[in-house]
């Protein structure tokens, strides 16, 4: 090494020396809003967003979740065909009696939504046009409704329609790496969802479409990415009960992952004119306890 070489060498290390010097100065008093406090002084700011939370009206749903609250993502999942718009539109109408709603239902289209609403009074917000799926839209129509209406609760059906348009070479990551892409769509539902202090409701399908099980699928289940019950704060399964290829009346919610409190639960449910309710009749688990149909 020549001594200019060692000459510059020596002022760089001097440099770098300067600068972290400079930059420990700098942070020592630093008075940013994301600046380290004592978590005491500031609990009461917290507790007081925490305050904003909605019941549904499904007794033991609301005995184990307590409710939900803002910034949560609730994952609902279960066979096809099996009640999940449904049962998001019984929590909307239910939720509609305290809080507003906003709605983006992809999957079955605006006609058919319509039709199978359980309320004559379609009491939410929706966008005039399904115009785009991609997490920008629905983000800029979450922070629209939340302005204009103050909205409370986001419900999207389902995940199979979203695409996320800032992804990094998003073809690419879709075709060599999808459950990281899909992982990272949730990841960003969820922060739109703590962000704008909203509950959001997303559906998404399980890894078979055809579900012949007598069982309730678990978080395992789900389609795409193992990341979905790992970022949602609840994962709740819907399954109806079907005799001789019709759908009775009686169904089975179960919260399969809750990460407010931990508590789990199957719940029995009946569904009459388009709206789940908790049913009333004790479950028998004398032949098998998993089995969800004795």
């Amino acid at each position: 090494m020549t001594t200019e070489d060692k000459f510059w060498n020596e002022q760089s290390e001097i440099k770098k020396d300067l600068d972290r010097r400079e930059k420990l100065e700098k942070l020592k008093n630093y008075e940013g809003d994301d600046r380290v406090v004592y978590a005491e002084d500031i609990k009461s700011l917290y507790q007081q967003k925490e305050g904003f939370g909605v019941k549904t009206a499904i007794p033991l749903l609301d005995e184990a979740t307590n409710g939900f609250r803002a910034g949560e993502l609730v994952i609902l999942s279960g066979p096809t065909k099996n009640g999940k718009t449904s049962f998001g539109q019984t929590l909307s109408v239910n939720f509609a009696k305290t809080v507003h709603n906003l709605w983006f239902p992809f999957e079955g289209g605006y006609s058919e939504f319509f039709r199978k609403y359980p309320s004559d009074k379609l009491d939410f917000y929706i966008p005039q046009k399904p115009k785009d799926h991609s997490l920008n839209w629905v983000e800029d129509r979450i922070i629209e409704a939340k302005r204009k209406f103050d909205t409370k609760v986001v419900f999207i059906d389902n995940l199979d329609f979203l695409y996320d348009n800032e992804a990094t070479n998003a073809a690419g990551m879709r075709n060599s790496n999808f459950a990281t892409y899909v992982g990272g769509m949730v990841k960003r539902i969820k922060e739109i969802a703590m962000e704008q202090e909203v509950i959001v409701f997303l559906m998404v399908h399980l890894t078979k479409a055809k579900w012949n099980k007598e069982y309730l699928p678990d978080s395992s289940d789900i389609r795409d990415s193992s990341r979905i019950p790992q970022l949602a704060d609840f994962v709740l399964m819907i399954m109806r009960e079907k005799k001789e290829g019709i759908y009775t009346d009686k169904s089975f919610l179960k919260v399969a992952e809750n990460r407010y409190n931990g508590k789990t639960v199957k719940i029995p449910l009946n569904f009459n004119n388009g709206i789940f309710t908790e049913s009333t009749e004790s479950i028998n688990r004398e032949i098998d306890p998993e089995k969800l149909w004795n």
